[in-house]
């Protein structure tokens, strides 16, 4: 106990451990209580800031914004789910796991956005054109006229489809009736 006190002792400055150290009496407390009390009085060592208290209220006021960017990023399709993760942790100076969590909450954010199909339309088209690109640069053919197949659906660029719709005879009905359900038309 004395080996305590004493080193708390030396930690104080000489005014201070004068009003502690009184020669031949015996403090009615441990060596905690002495080591919180001169903290309490500002005197001996001066406690340590934290350092994640400061990076955490830097992080929060930060959040909207790296959603805002990574929504955007997802609605040009320049964002590629787990791949994109890192090379933006590291331009954040976030960790990867923290990127992880901030990119869902943007895919529901682009999610909420995507009810509205007309308003849409324009996303997906963007999306599908960089696809394309990025498939035309790859030199893979197969995607390239995959991707620009669904890309004319979407935009509406494609030629009309001529339907013609022949009529059945009664006999040529029954007989698909029978094929499709297995029964006799009537029963």
């Amino acid at each position: 106990m004395k080996r305590g006190r004493k080193a708390a002792l030396q930690s104080l400055s000489d005014g201070d451990r004068d009003r502690f150290d009184v020669p031949g009496r015996v403090l009615p407390c441990g060596i905690e209580t002495l080591v919180f009390l001169c903290q309490a009085l500002g005197v001996g060592r001066p406690a340590k800031p934290k350092k994640s208290d400061s990076h955490a209220n830097k992080t929060k006021s930060r959040v909207p914004a790296l959603v805002d960017e990574i929504v955007s990023r997802m609605l040009t399709g320049a964002w590629q789910r787990g791949a994109s993760v890192a090379p933006f942790a590291q331009e954040c100076g976030l960790s990867e796991s923290r990127v992880k969590d901030l990119s869902a909450e943007a895919w529901r954010r682009v999610c909420a956005q995507a009810n509205d199909a007309e308003a849409a339309r324009p996303t997906i088209a963007g999306y599908l054109l960089a696809n394309i690109a990025r498939a035309d640069a790859e030199g893979n053919a197969v995607a390239v006229a995959k991707v620009a197949d669904v890309y004319s659906k979407v935009i509406g660029a494609r030629a009309p489809v001529q339907t013609q719709e022949v009529p059945l005879t009664e006999e040529q009905a029954r007989a698909r009736w029978k094929e499709l359900t297995g029964k006799e038309w009537g029963t």
